[in-house]
């Protein structure tokens, strides 16, 4: 059976999404979570802190993550070390809501540092977004783009913990993975190791 890897990415950011000259985002958290298809338990899950040497950590940033200077400061490791840390992980698939895979391609190019996950990425968000679009009609009376919370609450489900932590946020997406998977018939679950578009197929 084939174990998944769900990654949720902060990175610094301004109100305005406009950085002062001479400031770029980049990541400062990693959030993962680790599951068995077979049953949908947790085989590891956590969050390493990315100390930030491109940007400052603005007061906006931190009302958004909880991440404050301090913290970095204190318990964040260099972005090679993290993408080290993460390499353990390079065999499995993974999930993010939302387009993580390009920036953390992106920092890992722009710095010459080896991509350490898997290129088998699915865009969570989007298969949600395209492939519920009468169930998210029927729910709110018209199309609508939305987060992680919302498509939580389309399943059932409450967000458990803080938005926006990266570990919190990457637990949550794995819940709802393993809600979309357990929808599917044990055979197909089993069929994706042979197939890594079924999953995507079947939700769309």
């Amino acid at each position: 059976m084939r174990n998944i890897l769900v990654v949720d990415l902060e990175s610094t950011c301004y109100k305005s999404q406009l950085f002062p000259p001479g400031e770029r985002s980049e990541i400062i958290e990693i959030g993962y979570s680790a599951l068995d298809l077979s049953d949908g338990h947790t085989i590891d899950s956590g969050s390493i802190y990315v100390r930030n040497i491109e940007s400052k950590i603005s007061p906006y940033c931190i009302e958004l993550t909880g991440i404050t200077q301090d913290l970095l400061d204190k318990e964040g490791v260099a972005f090679q070390s993290a993408c080290t840390a993460m390499s353990k992980f390079k065999a499995y698939p993974w999930i993010s809501f939302g387009s993580d895979d390009e920036e953390f391609k992106r920092q890992c190019l722009e710095r010459g540092i080896m991509y350490p996950l898997s290129f088998e990425h699915y865009n969570l968000k989007d298969m949600v977004n395209d492939g519920f679009k009468e169930l998210i009609r029927m729910h709110w009376g018209a199309t609508k783009t939305f987060g992680l919370k919302d498509a939580l609450h389309l399943f059932g489900m409450a967000f458990v913990g803080r938005q926006h932590s990266g570990k919190d946020d990457a637990i949550n997406a794995g819940r709802l993975v393993w809600k979309l998977s357990s929808m599917m018939d044990k055979d197909m679950i089993a069929r994706i190791s042979a197939d890594g578009n079924l999953l995507k197929r079947k939700l769309g």
